[in-house]
């Protein structure tokens, strides 16, 4: 866990489920992870966000705040951009807004700028699993692999029971490192922690299965 101090400034950690599919190579790519709960606390209630404890977030946040969480589950990410720029001017240390911002940018298609907003976040706290999580799969989509697994590795450092980060590497390493001993053993622990439902992931398993089984 970091030793940064985590005061009101640290803690406006907000993660917004956007449905996007990915899709890629020979098969179709897991929703990404890009959750955004607004709470009253002004921190997630969700694990993968942020170690941080709840504390109270500065009033004049909220407002604009919530609004822009509302922008990107309306489909308007410039719309969240607008309303998160000057909000990260006037409230810099709030790691929430840059990621946001990062996951606007993201589905923006400007990935420098969605990069810059993650790193930002990740500088007022490095245990945001969710900005590593996007790191590694940008990282992964400009074929830059073990960048990729670097990132998903620390989101997994920062929260374990991440389901859709263990998704994240099992995939990067069945498709991309043939790596299918590792990939099965995160499909696996993402079966464990709530994907058991994936039919996708599922047969994904089988396969691997027999691979390795048959030294494949």
């Amino acid at each position: 866990m970091s030793s940064v101090k985590r005061d009101n400034r640290y803690t406006l950690v907000l993660l917004l489920v956007l449905g996007l599919s990915l899709v890629g190579c020979a098969r179709q790519q897991p929703k990404e992870d890009t959750e955004v709960t607004p709470a009253d606390s002004g921190v997630t209630t969700a694990k993968a966000a942020t170690t941080a404890k709840p504390v109270k977030i500065d009033a004049a946040v909220k407002k604009p705040f919530s609004e822009a969480v509302s922008a990107l589950r309306s489909n308007d990410p410039q719309g969240a951009i607008d309303l998160l720029t000057p909000l990260s001017q006037s409230h810099p240390d709030y790691s929430g807004i840059w990621v946001n911002m990062g996951i606007a940018y993201y589905h923006l298609k400007q990935p420098d700028s969605a990069r810059d907003a993650f790193n930002s976040a990740l500088r007022i706290d490095p245990g945001l699993a969710a900005a590593h999580n996007y790191l590694g799969y940008m990282a992964r989509d400009a074929g830059q692999f073990q960048q990729a697994e670097a990132a998903y590795a620390r989101a997994l450092q920062a929260n374990p029971d991440y389901a859709l980060v263990h998704l994240n590497i099992g995939i990067l390493y069945d498709l991309y490192l043939h790596q299918p001993e590792r990939a099965l053993a995160h499909y696996r622990e993402y079966q464990i922690l709530g994907g058991s439902a994936d039919k996708a992931v599922n047969k994904w398993i089988i396969d691997l299965e027999r691979r390795v089984k048959a030294g494949k």
